[in-house]
C-alpha cells in the first residue's frame, strides 16, 4: 500500500502580517487564503503544529477511507486573531478548528466569530457534553481532551503540593514558575490552599491581588527560572537544572518517557480544556459539523491520545487504553478526583491586567 504523508501549509512571514492586520489585503492573499488549496468537494482543518503525525492517523487518513474525500489539513497560528479575520474578510483557509483553548473560545464567542456546534447530532458529541459540567458547557466549543498542570520534580525529592513548592526549608532546591501571570497567579492560590473555582472570589478585591502578590514574594529570589516555553522547562528538567516546576501533564509524561529522571504528581492540578471551534459563516460548515462529529467516536479520540496524552473528555475512551498508560491521565478515576478547571470566565476578563501586573512585579 502506498503510504501518505500530510501535506501541511505553512503561512509566510508577508501572509501572516496579512492576517494579523485584518486588513483588506487578506483579498489579494495567495492560494492559503483561497479555497484553492482544499479539494473542491472537500474541506480544511486548521491544526497547531507538533500535532501533524498523530491527527493524520487519528483522523485524517480513517475519515478518507470511510468516507472518501480527504480533508486537507492547514498549519494555524495559536492567536484568535487569526479566526477574526477569517471570518471578517470573508476569506476561510480552514472550515473547523482543532485544538482552541477555552480561553480563546470565550474570546471569539463573545465576539460572535463561531458557528454553535453543541447541536450536532451525534452520541459521541453529546456524551462529551454531558460529562461536563453545566457550568463549563458552550454552545461553540466541544472539549477534545484536557490538559492539567502537574507538579514535577527531580526523581530523588518528593514533592505533594504546592504549599511543598513555597517550602524552601522543608524542601530546598532550585524552583521554576512560568513567565505568565495567570499560571504563577494561579500557583500562588494553589499554594494558599485555593481551588481554581475560589479564584474569582479571593481575586474579586484588591485585597485579594495583594495577598497573592504578597505569596509570589516569599518564593521570587527561590526561583531560579521564570520559563515562557514547555520546551524550555522540558530542558532545564531533563538537564537536572531545575529541582521542582508546574507544568503540562503530557509534557511530563514526554520527559519520563524519553529518560528524563523526574516524577510528577496531579496534587491540586488545574486543567485547560482544548477543543473544536467553526469560524462564523464558513462556508463548509456543515463538512466541519460532520468531521467534528467523526474525530468525537471513543476509537479515535483513543488513538489520538495514545500519541497525544490529553486528558480523553468522552466517558468511553478509557476502556479502550492500555490500563497503565490511562492511569497516567488526568481524567482517570484515580486522578480526576486531584484536578478541577480553571475559571474560563474570570481569565477571559482578567488575563491581560494580571499578566501586566505580573510583569511590572517580576522586573521589581
Amino acid at each position: 500500500m502506498e503510504e501518505k504523508t500530510m501535506k501541511s501549509t505553512k503561512v509566510s512571514r508577508r501572509d501572516a502580517l496579512k492576517i494579523l492586520g485584518a486588513s483588506s489585503a487578506i483579498l489579494a492573499a495567495p492560494a492559503i487564503f483561497s479555497r484553492a488549496h482544499a479539494q473542491q468537494d472537500g474541506f480544511s482543518v486548521g491544526i497547531p503544529g507538533g500535532y501533524e503525525k498523530a491527527f493524520q492517523n487519528a483522523f485524517l487518513d480513517p475519515y478518507a477511507k470511510e468516507f472518501g474525500v480527504k480533508p486537507t489539513p492547514i498549519l494555524a497560528g495559536t492567536s484568535t486573531v487569526e479566526i477574526k479575520a477569517q471570518v471578517e474578510t470573508g476569506k476561510f483557509f480552514y472550515d473547523v478548528r482543532f485544538s482552541v483553548a477555552a480561553t480563546g473560545n470565550e474570546v471569539l464567542a463573545a465576539a460572535e466569530l463561531l458557528e454553535r456546534i453543541d447541536d450536532i447530532d451525534s452520541e459521541d458529541v453529546q456524551a462529551i457534553y454531558s460529562a461536563m459540567p453545566e457550568a463549563q458547557r458552550r454552545s461553540t466549543f466541544l472539549p477534545h481532551g484536557l490538559s492539567a498542570q502537574v507538579i514535577a520534580y527531580q526523581d530523588h525529592l518528593n514533592f505533594e503540593n504546592y504549599a511543598d513548592v513555597w517550602d524552601h526549608k522543608k524542601l530546598p532546591g532550585a524552583r521554576a514558575l512560568r513567565g505568565q501571570g495567570k499560571d504563577s497567579i494561579e500557583a500562588a492560590l494553589r499554594s494558599m490552599g485555593k481551588r481554581p473555582s475560589e479564584t474569582a472570589a479571593f481575586l474579586s478585591n484588591e485585597d485579594g491581588w495583594k495577598q497573592v502578590f504578597a505569596r509570589l514574594d516569599e518564593i521570587k529570589e527561590h526561583v531560579t527560572n521564570w520559563w515562557e516555553e514547555d520546551s524550555d522547562i522540558t530542558r532545564l528538567l531533563g538537564a537536572r537544572e531545575v529541582d521542582v516546576t508546574a507544568f503540562p501533564h503530557h509534557r511530563a509524561m514526554a520527559a519520563v518517557e524519553s529518560g528524563a529522571k523526574i516524577k510528577y504528581n496531579y496534587g491540586q492540578s488545574m486543567t485547560t480544556a482544548l477543543g473544536w471551534v467553526i469560524p462564523k459563516n464558513s462556508p463548509k460548515a456543515e463538512a466541519g459539523r460532520k468531521f467534528i462529529a467523526f474525530c468525537s467516536r471513543p476509537d479515535r479520540i483513543a488513538a489520538f491520545t495514545k500519541d497525544v496524552p490529553m486528558g480523553p473528555m468522552h466517558p468511553g475512551v478509557m476502556a479502550l487504553l492500555d490500563p497503565a498508560f490511562a492511569a497516567k491521565l488526568p481524567t482517570h478515576p484515580d486522578n480526576v478526583g486531584n484536578i478541577e478547571a480553571e475559571d474560563v470566565a474570570f481569565w477571559h476578563k482578567n488575563q491581560g491586567p494580571a499578566n501586566e501586573r505580573f510583569k511590572e512585579w517580576l522586573l521589581g
